[in-house]
């Protein structure tokens, strides 16, 4: 019985022969993805597909934004992603106020 890696279209495949049969199996690796943004809405305009993506492929996606609506936070949850709040403020400069 022999063991190939594969990388195909950035999917890892596992191939097998055994007996002259050719066994493949696909490799998933699971991450956690975050999303960090000042502006919620753009999630879901800028970012809506890449997060369908990331969740499609099996993928768990963090969100986290100042200023989450309740359609926005809906429409996040329904792609799959969780929502989390972070207040900060957006025109400031001083990062030890926002800790």
């Amino acid at each position: 019985m022999s063991k190939n890696i594969k990388v195909l279209n950035a999917d890892y495949f596992l191939e097998y022969k055994f007996f002259g049969l050719l066994i493949r199996f696909r490799v998933i690796t699971i991450k956690t993805i975050v999303i960090f943004t000042t502006n919620a809405f753009s999630l879901i305009n800028f970012r809506g597909k890449l997060i369908e993506e990331l969740v499609m492929r099996s993928h768990t996606v963090h969100t986290i934004a100042p200023d989450f609506d309740a359609k926005t936070r809906t429409v996040l949850t329904k792609l799959g992603a969780t929502t989390h709040d972070c207040y900060f403020d957006r025109t400031g400069t001083k990062i030890f106020s926002d800790l």
